[in-house]
């Protein structure tokens, strides 16, 4: 059976942007075609486990021979302070999720919850105002939106535009993994709670 959510391209990126909103990642991931879902969570885990390089005083040095040794051991030690900031900023994005060998084992569905609970300030926004679609094919189309805040009644904005797949008679969305919104066209968006220390 096909859910009513999933009919046309339009109510698809409807009922994804209401679970967006209500912070359940669990329904976004299910209204989500499987491969954007996989690209999101390869996306999340390469950001994750960045490979850093292990510089030492004496690399620094061998490369800047003229580099004071207190300045490159500085800059180590502002090296190894990133390093171990980064960890700990990308499990702050995702609630609940205690080391990057955890995150390893999650779902691509419970990364988009999780990421969802990290980003409260995002789901702030009052609407989704769907402007029409583009069939490209039978299988995927192209949907026009525009969004905003509450206090917002339109919005001044070129539309942004969402792929829509159907298979097996199922409208899915296309998400963006390279967001950390997860949602198509949130790319760019910053939300002053994203900036707060």
């Amino acid at each position: 059976m096909v859910d009513s959510v999933q009919t046309t391209p339009e109510s698809v990126l409807e009922a994804a942007f209401r679970a967006f909103r209500e912070g359940d990642g669990r329904a976004l991931a299910a209204l989500a075609t499987p491969e954007s879902l996989r690209e999101y969570r390869d996306a999340v885990l390469r950001e994750a486990s960045h490979q850093w390089k292990t510089w030492t005083v004496e690399d620094l040095l061998a490369h800047d021979p003229d580099m004071p040794v207190e300045v490159a051991e500085w800059r180590v030690s502002e090296m190894n302070r990133s390093r171990e900031q980064h960890e700990e900023q990308q499990l702050a994005r995702l609630p609940g999720t205690t080391s990057i060998a955890d995150l390893e084992t999650l779902s691509a569905a419970e990364l988009v919850q999780r990421a969802l609970h990290g980003m409260p300030g995002a789901r702030a926004l009052g609407f989704c105002r769907v402007l029409g679609q583009v069939m490209e094919t039978d299988s995927r189309a192209y949907v026009l939106f525009q969004i905003g805040t509450e206090e917002e009644t339109e919005s001044g904005e070129y539309p942004t535009v969402a792929v829509v797949e159907r298979s097996d008679g199922v409208w899915k969305l296309s998400l963006d993994a390279s967001s950390p919104y997860i949602m198509p066209g949130f790319r760019n968006m910053y939300f002053v709670t994203d900036m707060d220390p």
